[in-house]
C-alpha cells in the first residue's frame, strides 16, 4: 500500500532535513587596531558572489571605511588587509591580541613598515 503525501508526491530532501540556520555574515576577523579613541577592525564576510572584505569602526553605529569584493582569490582581500594594517601600525595604532587566533601571530608590529610605504 503506497504512502499518501501532501500533494502526491514524496517530501524532498529539504522537507526533510528541516529548515536551515542562517549562516554567520562574518567568516573570519583578520585582525583589530586600537586607535586613539576608537578600535578598526577588518574581516572577511560572504558575499552571494564571493567574499568581501570590510574594513570598518566598531561601536553601536559601525562606520564603514572600506569595502573590496572578490569571487575566488581571498588572498587578494588578506594582503588589502595586511596593507591597511602596516599603515595604521606606521600611524601609531596597537594592535588588540586574540581577535582570531588563526591570524594573531600576524598582528604584531612589523619594524620599518613606514618606510616600505613611503
Amino acid at each position: 500500500m503506497a504512502a499518501c503525501y501532501r500533494g502526491g508526491m514524496q517530501p524532498g530532501l529539504a522537507e526533510t532535513l528541516g529548515p536551515r540556520h542562517p549562516e554567520p555574515k562574518t567568516v573570519r576577523t583578520l585582525w583589530r587596531m586600537q586607535g586613539p579613541s576608537r578600535i578598526i577592525a577588518a574581516r572577511i564576510e560572504r558575499h552571494p558572489f564571493g567574499r568581501e572584505l570590510v574594513i570598518a569602526f566598531e561601536g553601536v553605529a559601525e562606520d564603514v571605511i572600506e569595502t573590496r569584493f572578490e569571487r575566488s582569490q581571498l588572498s587578494i582581500l588578506e594582503q588589502r588587509a595586511d596593507e591597511l594594517r602596516e599603515l595604521l601600525v606606521a600611524k601609531g595604532w596597537s594592535a588588540l591580541r586574540g581577535s582570531d587566533p588563526v591570524r594573531s601571530a600576524v598582528v604584531p608590529p612589523v619594524q620599518g613598515s613606514a618606510s616600505r610605504n613611503c
